[in-house]
């Protein structure tokens, strides 16, 4: 087995940091908007 830092998170880590998301919303955003916001982030880092 081989434990790598990666620089951003993976795609298989995507459904777990929605649902991070959901559980700590401490802002005005709607769920979809900071997914949007995220898929955005992660497809730049590419």
């Amino acid at each position: 087995m081989v434990i790598k830092d990666l620089p951003r998170p993976s795609p298989l880590c995507f459904p777990l940091l929605v649902e991070r998301l959901q559980a700590s919303t401490l802002t005005s955003e709607s769920l979809a908007e900071q997914v949007r916001k995220m898929t955005v982030w992660a497809e730049s880092e590419v």
